[in-house]
């Protein structure tokens, strides 16, 4: 097995890595009521679910191995682990890659053409084990993380990879969407964890970051 630490040096990282200086950090718990954006939580149930339906875990503690499976394509690998690297390294948490499955591992990433109408999604996986944190969130060990080929509109271009790693990163740690009429939303064009929005907001907002850095992941 390769087990990579990931860093602040891919594509994007010196923006994050500036904009990490800025971050607001809590003791514990949610970020505080000023900030705009949709609090961490999970909707994954213990026990797991079928693999073709959604959920989002908040991840058991600040080290988040994911594995990358061959059926990721070079383009949408590179773009996952610049995510990793630039949109999540920089808050509390620490993103590691690996090449195969340990005990350790938090995500698995695989590719294909599903009939899932979806261009990717999260599931804490039939038979994954869970816990539920002090909060009442559940984490999930080995969620499956999906990338839908089918919708080749998230897969054509780098801004589009970068939105939908992004993404699907955020809810492998309890990060949600953000609806455009919300209270305290920054608009579409600020935050890859908005819907539906190939081209478009490439890394996380502030405030997601905040919500990160606010949350008690427990160390290991």
């Amino acid at each position: 097995m390769v087990l990579t630490r990931l860093t602040s040096t891919w594509g994007r990282a010196a923006a994050s890595a500036a904009a990490a200086l800025l971050l607001v950090i809590n003791s514990a718990g949610y970020a505080g009521a000023h900030h705009g954006g949709r609090p961490i939580f999970s909707t994954c149930p213990t026990g797991g679910y079928p693999w073709t339906s959604n959920c989002s875990s908040v991840g058991n503690d600040r080290d988040h191995y994911v594995y990358v499976h061959s059926s990721v394509n070079n383009n949408l690998r590179n773009a996952l682990l610049t995510s990793m690297s630039s949109d999540y390294d920089p808050t509390q948490l620490r993103m590691f890659s690996q090449t195969s499955i340990t005990a350790w591992t938090d995500v698995r990433a695989y590719a294909g053409n599903y009939s899932v109408q979806a261009a990717g999604w999260v599931v804490c996986e039939t038979g994954s084990a869970t816990g539920v944190n002090k909060y009442g969130h559940v984490w999930c060990l080995k969620q499956g993380l999906r990338f839908n080929f089918n919708f080749s509109e998230y897969f054509n271009d780098g801004p589009s990879l970068n939105y939908i790693t992004c993404h699907e990163l955020g809810h492998t740690l309890g990060l949600q969407h953000w609806g455009q009429n919300l209270v305290g939303s920054p608009g579409t064009g600020s935050t890859c964890m908005h819907m539906n929005t190939p081209n478009g907001p490439t890394v996380l907002h502030q405030y997601d970051r905040d919500h990160i850095n606010a949350y008690y992941y427990n160390y290991p």
